[in-house]
């Protein structure tokens, strides 16, 4: 078993920490920080996961930060926060903490919304990111649903991206106990049916919600970044001496 940031080569989960430590995190919230604890216990997280999405991950590599590129246009590569890549089967988790209550339009701005001025380099990219999926469509249509998440149709094609075998995409979303949190989660789950719907998905590409209680139990130490003077979150190095988070056991996971 073996772990990366974006390329083949790490094979220690502390040294995966401390090659994280040089990552700009935008919040002391921001989803990666669960994501990456949660995954410490990798091989008890795998077998929890394989019976939930009916397959066998088998001597896989976990590429945390995994770009994709656009196969239409001009664009920035999308980045999934945790791939897993098992023989001809790819597992794309997309983790969500404090982002599915706070900050909506990542996740559910349309590509008629993202492209707004109908810019023909838009339209070129968002049609390149349903061309990795057609194939795993029952549609038949050959361009881009425009009412899809754009977030979601580049997260899915990365998925499908060069994939023989089966593609998932898995929304691990970390949500806290309070109401509003559980309120904005269901939301959020009606608006990944909606977009899994306009997909009209093949069996070989099967989407999934993964929900699991965490809680912060401990402040997250900052500190002060050599390149650019600012004080920023610096939680992966702490990962290797404590938790910063608790969470409810492995959660639930069901499909979308």
């Amino acid at each position: 078993m073996k772990f990366t940031i974006g390329t083949p080569g790490v094979d220690d989960y502390d040294i995966l920490l401390d090659e994280m430590s040089g990552m700009h995190i935008n919040s002391e919230e921001t989803s990666t920080v669960p994501l990456v604890q949660f995954w410490q216990k990798t091989k008890k997280v795998i077998r929890f996961l394989e019976p939930k999405i009916g397959i066998d991950i088998l001597d896989p590599l976990l590429c945390f930060e995994y770009p994709v590129k656009p196969q239409g246009g001009k664009g920035k590569c999308s980045m999934t926060d945790l791939m897993i890549l098992s023989q001809n089967n790819r597992v794309a988790i997309e983790a969500k903490y404090t982002e599915y209550v706070e900050a909506w339009t990542s996740t559910v701005k349309t590509v008629a919304q993202w492209n707004d001025k109908n810019e023909s380099n838009k339209r070129n990219v968002a049609n390149g990111w349903w061309k990795m999926i057609r194939s795993f469509s029952k549609s038949g249509i050959n361009e881009v649903p425009k009412d899809i998440g754009y977030q979601f149709l580049h997260r899915t094609a990365s998925a499908c991206c060069g994939t023989r075998g089966q593609a998932v995409v898995v929304y691990q979303v970390f949500y806290k106990p309070e109401d509003k949190s559980k309120k904005q989660l269901a939301k959020f789950e009606q608006e990944l049916q909606r977009c899994v719907s306009l997909i009209h998905p093949k069996e070989c590409l099967r989407f999934y919600i993964w929900k699991i209680e965490a809680v912060r139990f401990t402040d997250i130490k900052f500190e002060k970044q050599k390149q650019t003077g600012k004080t920023e979150p610096c939680p992966f190095g702490e990962l290797k001496q404590k938790s910063i988070y608790t969470f409810n056991r492995c959660g639930e996971i069901y499909s979308l």
